[in-house]
């Protein structure tokens, strides 16, 4: 067995610390070999989700596990149209899916202005956004809302939806309020399903009854008919005239007969979503792909027996795990509390319904057979036995079992957590609102965890696209217009087809009495003692950082340089392997600083035009290599002649609140400046691509904003990476599209993106021929040199093994202490791998070890790579860090070869620099390559000592 008492024994990094980048993640109390097998177990049965009947993950030590793990590998879009293995049996050729998902907004309160506002703030905050980036658009979304909503709002739900590329989102103003209803229930036992379906709203357009704003109406229309008419493919919203809409409708029913031919099925799914509720990005795609295995199952043991209809087919898919958003800062804290610190941005828990089903992702599911032409639309209607809402299904029906799937429910989402709701005071049935009941304790409902709520908030931002900055803004929107917000919501919620229940208005008074007449309390005693309160905001705060933490940060440059480790001269050393890499860093420099002057940009000749030079949405987080990344930046522009501390700026349209958002500075509302005379740069590193697609979104936004304003755009060097074509040629036309708009062809405002791997710079070249594009090596080699730390005896390992623990990496199975035992074992023998010590580390792990408080590039981050002999890696820049600081080590690539490619593009230019034995690194396929090499340089280093 492999020693490793010097890791587990440490005081200062326990076992389960070494094993993952924070102990939060994963159960102190977990045993190991269990915990690797369950880690396996627990990461196919994700991506497998939609073929298991059972959910696999229920405690809450599995499901902090599974939340590391939480990046399924499937990402294109299912296929529907093709058969298994090429074979021509129909019976293998899945049916064609009819999928809409429909959303109410508002139906029949459209005179209640500062409810509608907040309203939509929720929707453009939580709902909105998981639809736009749900990896299949196989869909229609219909938003059905009040005609007689505020011409504001109306506008905006009008611009967002119209946006959708798929244009597949349909703004549908009504006045039935019989549309608000979301199916029968004991509130409203006459309920006609979720208030409204696809056929009616194409029958309602039909007929001209129906204003429809945003989507392809087309589509909507031959989503029934399965028909096109080749001279109306471009009609789209309310130019479509009246004629086509008849011609498209007109005995559709005999149309889709003709049109799909003998014994073909079809699949109806309609999901109901509320406006203040999300999706996980991967659900629609899931969801379609466990509802087909299923409707084949059910086709089996129906098959000769009866046709199907929807009448005979129908079932329910629904969640009960799920993630819910409270912030109950908007009616506990008073106003000079809120004037004083701000407001938080709330809490994020994740629940399981005990019995029922919730109403985010509530789905009807049914299959039929359109070979028998017949009149009317009734077929394409579930029955009414169907229509149970989410919360009577589970008295009315029976859960599904193996051996059948009509007329039941099934309560396990294709996804986990499949789905988030948000909980606010504008909610119609105000539950989990009352004051006097805590969140994680109530007596009619499961208890709400918030024990992860910092690794959800993650899991938000990635797998849900919510940003938590417009969640924070949106917080401070229902502070400041609470009280009109429960006076409009209590003069609304009785209205037909809304519950109107009497706990709601029971906690509505309760809410404005604490408003009206709020209590002096302690800040700690907001809230029953048991609720968790999460206060980030009496100053500006980024993810994963307490005020504590951050009272050191100032937002000026020169406070921030001051924070980074001390650097020594060049060829400040005595050792000949550090000589080399001083002189391949001098190189690179000089390097870096011809690439900008070959592009004709002069940093200098903007400062001396009177206009700062800002940096935009620089990085300060946890990830060192991030914040490497902002320094490096600030610290070529030095060296390129700006005075930083006096000509440079930083602001950001991020989710980082540590620098000012740039929205907020006096010259922001400036309607634009002299072309050419004013310098954006843009943050680089390496997610330009679909695989933080947060970041790449939040770019072209930044492009067109400041494109606008007429600045010169400059993108500071970054890795390049699609795993979607799709997705890469549409970001390509878009940012094509931008440049079209404002640089008017001029070569002065032309922006410039600088690219730090060669794949990188030649796809670029073909995807934004009108930037200019340029290859130039990282930019965190403007840093340092660094000299080699000394490492407390107590401290130091024979070898760091440092792996991430996220979606980029290759080694996710193998980053444990068992994993890392056997292959050492098997490398080097049982009895060697005894007297070798190790540690499992990634960034974070220097906050505990070294009992810093800093998560920014510190001496702690030194120290970290510095505590073995040796140093194995996967993260680009601890291999970098480490060989600015003189330590050996040996990478392993990533998925995408970012690695590789980022330091032959920096290294490649001197074979010397290449010559990973005489400077002391080498790269590895993979980890047990990786730690093999290793032992041969303990063992090199060993004998050379002798």
């Amino acid at each position: 067995m492999v020693s490793t008492t010097k890791t587990t024994k440490s005081p200062a990094l326990p076992q389960t610390a070494a094993v993952t980048t924070s102990s939060r993640r994963t159960s102190h109390n977990f045993p190991a070999r269990l915990r690797q097998t369950f880690v396996t177990i627990s990461f196919l049965s994700f991506i497998c989700a939609y073929v298991i009947n059972t959910r696999l993950f229920t405690s809450n030590d599995e499901w902090q596990m599974l939340a590391v793990f939480s990046e399924p590998i499937l990402n294109d879009a299912y296929n529907y149209n093709k058969d298994n293995n090429n074979n021509n049996d129909n019976d293998d050729i899945p049916p064609p899916i009819r999928h809409s998902i429909l959303t109410r907004f508002m139906i029949g309160q459209g005179n209640q202005p500062v409810l509608a506002r907040a309203r939509f703030l929720l929707f453009k905050a939580f709902c909105y956004p998981t639809i736009l980036h749900q990896t299949s658009q196989n869909f229609l979304w219909l938003v059905v809302t009040d005609a007689s909503i505020p011409p504001d709002v109306l506008h905006d739900m009008t611009f967002l939806l119209q946006n959708i590329p798929a244009q597949n989102a349909y703004l549908i103003l009504t006045n039935n309020t019989d549309w608000a209803s979301d199916g029968i229930s004991v509130h409203n036992k006459n309920g006609t399903g979720y208030g409204v379906n696809v056929q009616t709203i194409a029958e309602e357009f039909h007929r001209q009854r129906l204003d429809i704003r945003t989507g392809n109406t087309y589509s909507l229309v031959k989503m029934l008919t399965d028909h096109y008419h080749h001279h109306h493919h471009n009609n789209n919203n309310n130019n479509e005239d009246h004629d086509t809409r008849k011609s498209s409708l007109s005995n559709w029913n005999e149309q889709v007969h003709s049109q799909v031919g003998r014994d073909a099925k079809l699949i109806m799914i309609e999901t109901l979503l509320d406006a203040d509720d999300g999706l996980h990005r991967l659900a629609i795609e899931y969801m379609q792909k466990d509802i087909w295995k299923r409707t084949d199952r059910q086709q089996q043991q129906q098959q000769q027996i009866i046709t199907p209809t929807l009448n005979t087919t129908w079932w329910i898919l629904c969640a009960s795990e799920h993630l819910e958003w409270h912030n109950r800062d908007i009616f506990h804290i008073t106003a000079d509390q809120f004037v004083q610190r701000g407001i938080s941005d709330g809490v994020v828990g994740r629940r399981e319904t005990p019995t029922e089903c919730i109403s985010a992702g509530f789905t009807r599911v049914g299959y039929l057979d359109v070979t028998q032409p017949t009149t009317g639309t009734d077929r394409f209607h579930f029955p009414k036995d169907a229509l149970y809402n989410h919360f009577q299904v589970h008295k009315f029906l029976q859960p599904c079992q193996n051996e059948t799937h009509v007329h039941c429910y099934f309560r396990s989402f294709p996804t986990f957590p499949g789905a988030i709701r948000s909980r606010s005071i504008t909610s119609d049935s105000m539950s989990h609102l009352d004051p006097d009941v805590s969140l994680n304790k109530t007596h009619r409902h499961a208890a709400l965890y918030t024990n992860e709520s910092e690794i959800l908030w993650e899991m938000l931002d990635q797998d849900f696209f919510i940003p938590r900055r417009q969640v924070h803004e949106l917080s401070e929107h229902l502070y400041r217009k609470r009280e009109s917000i429960l006076h409009e919501n209590e003069q609304a919620r009785c209205i037909p087809g809304f519950p109107c229940l009497g706990h709601s208005q029971n906690t509505i008074n309760k809410l404005k009495q604490l408003i009206v007449q709020p209590a002096s309390r302690n800040q700690t005693q907001f809230a029953p003692k048991d609720t968790v309160i999460v206060d980030n905001s009496n100053t500006k705060v980024m993810d994963d950082i307490s005020s504590d933490d951050i009272s050191t940060l100032s937002t000026t440059t020169s406070n921030i340089l001051l924070l980074q480790p001390k650097t020594i001269p060049l060829y400040d050393t005595d050792k000949p392997a550090i000589q080399i890499r001083h002189r391949c860093i001098e190189r690179i420099r000089q390097r870096q600083k011809n690439v900008i002057g070959d592009i004709g940009l002069s940093f200098r000749n903007f400062t001396t035009s009177g206009q700062k030079l800002w940096l935009i949405n620089p990085a300060y987080d946890a990830n060192v290599g991030n914040h490497m990344t902002t320094l490096g930046e600030i610290e070529l522009l030095r060296r390129l002649g700006v005075n930083v501390t006096v000509e440079m700026d930083q602001c950001g349209q991020s989710w980082q609140d540590v620098i000012p958002d740039c929205e907020t500075l006096p010259w922001w509302n400036k309607k634009s400046y002299q072309a050419g005379g004013t310098l954006a740069v843009l943050h680089g590193g390496g997610n330009w691509g679909d695989i933080w697609r947060r970041n790449q979104d939040l770019r072209i936004r930044s492009l067109e904003t400041f494109l606008k304003k007429n600045f010169t755009i400059v993108g500071m060097p970054q890795s390049l990476d699609y795993q979607s074509n799709k997705l890469k040629k549409q970001d390509a036309q878009q940012i094509e599209a931008i440049f079209s708009s404002y640089i008017n062809g001029t070569l002065v405002a032309r922006p410039r993106f600088l690219w730090r791997d060669q794949d990188s710079y030649d796809e670029a070249v073909k995807l934004y021929p009108s930037a200019q594009n340029a290859l130039i090596p990282d930019i965190t080699f403007q840093l340092g040199p660094y000299d080699t730390p000394k490492v407390k005896t107590s401290q130091a390992v024979d070898i760091v093994v440092f792996l991430r623990d996220d979606r980029e990496s290759v080694e996710l199975n193998n980053r444990n202490v068992e994993s890392v035992q056997s292959i050492l074992s098997t490398v080097v023998g049982e009895e060697n791998a005894m007297s070798t010590t190790f540690k499992i580390v990634d960034w974070k792990d220097r906050l505990e070890i070294f009992d810093d408080n800093n998560i920014l590039f510190t001496e702690t981050a030194i120290q970290l790579i510095s505590l073995g002999r040796v140093l194995v890696c996967d993260r680009l820049h601890a291999a970098i860090l480490a060989y600015l600081s003189g330590i050996p080590f040996i990478y392993i690539d990533q998925f995408t070869g970012k690695l590789r490619k980022s330091l032959d593009t920096a290294l490649g230019s001197d074979s010397v620099c290449l010559d990973g034995q005489k400077s002391n690194f080498a790269r590895a396929a993979n980890l047990t390559q990786g730690l093999h090499m290793a032992m041969d340089f303990l063992q090199r280093q060993s004998f050379s000592s002798k």
